[in-house]
This record gives C-alpha cells, sequence and structure tokens, in this order.
C-alpha cells in the first residue's frame, strides 16, 4: 500500500563543494526517532545568516492519517549540518515546500493557502497580505528586489484531464 511505501522514504541533504562534480554522504536532515515513519521525502531550506538551515518538511503524521507541515533548524557544523529538533510548523499542508531567504532578511514560505514570513528562524510566523500561490510553487527574487512565484493550475491531475498552465505572480517586499 501506498502508505506502507511512503515510510520508506526520507528527507536527506547532499552537498557539493565543486559545483556538482562530486557530492557528499547523505546527510540525515530529521532526527532519528522520526526516520522510520516520516512519511514524505518533499521538503525545502533557506540559508539563516549563521549558515544554519531553516526547513519546512511535508510529512504524513501516522497518528493524525493526515499529511502536515513541520518545520526545524539544520545547525550548521563546519562544512556539513546536523539535525535540530523538529515539530509541527503553524500553516495547513500544501502541496511541495517552498522557502525564499529575502534581500530584505525575512525568509517566505510560499504556498497555496498563503505566503507567510519569519524573522526569527521560524519561531514565529506572519501572513503577507498578498494571495497564496498555485500548486508547487517555486520562488525566486530578482536583483531589483521584485520576487517571482512560479506555479501550475491543474494540481496533480494527468495532462489534458483538467485546463492546465503555468502561472506567475509578482510582488515587492515593504516595511510598513
Amino acid at each position: 500500500p501506498r502508505e506502507d511505501y511512503g515510510n520508506l522514504f526520507e528527507p536527506l541533504l547532499m552537498v557539493s563543494n565543486d559545483n556538482g562534480k562530486t557530492w557528499s554522504e547523505p546527510i540525515p536532515v530529521v532526527p532519528a526517532e522520526y526516520r522510520g515513519n516520516w512519511g514524505g521525502e518533499e521538503w525545502d531550506a533557506a540559508e539563516l545568516p549563521n549558515g544554519d538551515l531553516l526547513s519546512v518538511f511535508r510529512r504524513r503524521v501516522p497518528e493524525l492519517k493526515a499529511e502536515a507541515r513541520w518545520q526545524g533548524v539544520l545547525k550548521k557544523s563546519g562544512d556539513s549540518w546536523t539535525t535540530g529538533e523538529v515539530g509541527p510548523a503553524p500553516f495547513p499542508h500544501s502541496g511541495h515546500p517552498e522557502l525564499l531567504a529575502t534581500k530584505e532578511g525575512p525568509i517566505l514560505h510560499v504556498a497555496t493557502s498563503g505566503i507567510h514570513f519569519t524573522n526569527d528562524a521560524g519561531k514565529t510566523w506572519h501572513q503577507l497580505e498578498v494571495p497564496g500561490s498555485a500548486y508547487y510553487p517555486r520562488a525566486v527574487q530578482a536583483t531589483d528586489s521584485r520576487i517571482f512565484v512560479f506555479a501550475h493550475i491543474g494540481s496533480d491531475d494527468a495532462y489534458g484531464a483538467t485546463d492546465q498552465s503555468i502561472v506567475m505572480d509578482t510582488f515587492r517586499l515593504e516595511k510598513r
């Protein structure tokens, strides 16, 4: 069954110091006590000013029989990272996680349910007054500080089953 197969998934990190010619051994990114039933491989990370990685994960929570967002911080350790505590994130599950470390400082979490930001490594999150993204977003920031979010309409539907398209949204961050 899919649930049993999903229990085999475990998120990991691999690092290259030579532009992808060689890669490190897999680095665990969730604590050992969760690895046997994590139930998801999708996650994203954004680098904090001190080199740590704020991470947001898509995982299946067996006791809830549901998918959820979890978060944690990977601590920088030499040329690698070590796992830290992980726990539920304050926003709902919404496809593949997407994080963006912005030039202005905040880290964004982009999702269909809304775009949130943190200035304190995920201790608190605040929702921006912009619409959520389409499905499976990818965000980048241009040199002029505009943030572009690319995503798709059609969810996991088979190609041609519904009206499908790639969409783009753009916005800037402003201090208030």
